[in-house]
């Protein structure tokens, strides 16, 4: 049975949340460091803000700690050989794709978008959880004064409504290439709630054919900056540098993409390769995947990441893999994964498209309200006492 200790956070500066339930007997409170002296009271227990997240034990299994639910991980340059000899022979079995498999190849290809489609169809907003680690991973976030973040790949919300709501400082621009994860996220009851605060927009936008459409703004940057969750390895790799280009169009000069992927090695692009057997339709290439529902992944190198950002322009602030163990205890087994973390800024005098700092504090405005005071092009301004509260980063 798992431990009643949950952790979530993603990097050494983040937070980790403690969810301690009236039965745990294992040890007190004030041992754990960092302890919050303000916990937060819910009907499963008592969740306590902790600076850091678990630190690797002496053995590097997550098995040796009892009380762990997940833990950094310390892979060894050895272990990493191993992993890519394993993904590299598993990719050498497959065999050359008949023309079936080559049909099918090119169809998963051309229709990213659609598989995407289905998938929130079948799941819409009931798959991913709320992630609540953005504010502490990206401290831009929690500025005090008027901040647009543009959400690409949007999905239903997961990671754009949680950011609106800790802070109201926050405006968000949204868009995702499946219009039924629009939908759902359009349909929802917060999002009209922020809409209603004039505080968010989201619509069908596929980065790789352009840039953001119909915008309820000025044209031209005006981005501050721009959140893209696990949306690049969805795409095919001839159309990554593309989609950021289209990206790139949205930010004011300075602006910054906000970047959370998959790594190469990661323990699910190993797995995902055992389940593609011999299947040569669903091996794109040595890290690009086909899953079993039709999506997409890419499982990136630090230096893929590093050459695309380069190349579009930016420079890059941040870049590092994120590595974790996860345990369930109930099987004894780990699972290791790999993401990959970037922060990449435009020059500041550097003109993006269209580029206009003049909307640094804009507000978003419903299109029909803006045709009809005839205003697209002359955005909403935030008022004087607009109420800016700082976002504090309890994970809950």
């Amino acid at each position: 049975m798992a431990s009643s200790l949950d952790y979530y956070v993603m990097r050494p500066e983040e937070y980790q949340t403690v969810l301690r339930g009236p039965h745990h007997k294992s040890k007190p409170l004030h041992d754990l460091p960092g302890a919050s002296s303000s916990p937060l009271h819910s009907s499963s227990g008592t969740r306590y803000t902790i600076a850091g997240p678990p630190k690797a034990n002496a053995t590097n299994d997550i098995l040796d700690s009892p009380d762990l639910l997940w833990m950094e991980d310390e892979m060894t340059q050895e272990e990493l050989s191993q992993r890519k000899n394993t993904v590299s022979t598993a990719v050498k079995s497959v065999p050359q794709p008949n023309p079936l498999q080559a049909n099918n190849k090119a169809r998963f290809i051309n229709r990213a978008s659609q598989y995407w489609a289905d998938f929130y169809a079948r799941n819409g907003t009931r798959f991913f959880k709320d992630r609540h680690y953005l504010g502490a991973a990206f401290p831009e976030f929690n500025t005090t004064i008027p901040y647009t973040i543009l959400e690409v790949g949007c999905g239903v919300g997961n990671a754009l409504l949680p950011l609106l709501e800790a802070n109201r400082s926050l405006v968000g621009i949204a868009g995702d290439f499946a219009p039924t994860a629009i939908d759902a996220l359009t349909s929802s009851e917060r999002y009209s709630s922020l809409v209603g605060e004039g505080r968010c927009h989201a619509t069908v936008w596929d980065i790789t054919k352009g840039p953001y459409p119909d915008p309820p703004y000025s044209t031209g940057g005006f981005a501050d900056a721009a959140l893209m969750q696990f949306v690049i390895s969805a795409l095919p790799v001839d159309k990554m540098s593309g989609a950021i280009e289209n990206v790139k169009a949205a930010l004011k000069p300075g602006g910054k993409i906000m970047l959370r992927d998959y790594g190469d090695l990661d323990d699910g692009q190993i797995s995902l390769l055992k389940t593609i057997g011999s299947d040569a339709s669903r091996v794109i290439d040595e890290s690009t995947l086909v899953k079993q529902d039709g999506t997409i992944v890419h499982y990136f190198t630090l230096e893929e990441v590093r050459n695309m950002f380069e190349g579009a322009g930016f420079i890059v602030e941040e870049l590092e893999f994120i590595r974790r163990q996860y345990a369930n205890r109930g099987d004894k087994k780990v699972r290791r994964r790999t993401w990959v973390h970037g922060k990449f800024r435009l020059d500041d005098v550097q003109e993006t498209p269209g580029g206009d700092d003049t909307n640094k504090d804009i507000v978003v405005v419903s299109k029909s309200d803006a045709i009809e005071a005839k205003e697209v092009d002359a955005p909403a301004r935030l008022s004087d006492d607009h109420d800016k509260t700082k976002c504090a980063c309890m994970i809950s």
